[in-house]
């Protein structure tokens, strides 16, 4: 497997936030800022979910819910 640049650089840099990490938070919020994709926001959660933070809430504008969804199950709209 071929890893870009950027995925060796991020593998280095979460290595590091575990090292860094004294005791795991049980809930963090992560507030997007429109530029996030669907990609990124699953990253994040496998990060929290690999270093055993069981609860993440994500706070974002409507039209980037939408897009994340479209991007996870395709057009049509789901209930929230």
């Amino acid at each position: 497997m071929i890893m870009s640049i950027r995925d060796v650089a991020h593998r280095v840099y979460a290595r590091r936030l575990r090292r860094g990490l004294t005791a795991v938070p049980r809930h963090i919020a992560i507030v997007t800022d429109g530029n996030q994709d669907a990609g990124h926001i699953d990253r994040v959660l496998g990060w929290c979910a690999e270093v055993g933070i069981p609860c993440v809430s994500v706070y974002a504008a409507a039209e980037v819910v939408e897009a994340v969804r479209r991007q996870l199950v395709g057009p049509r709209p789901l209930p929230l």
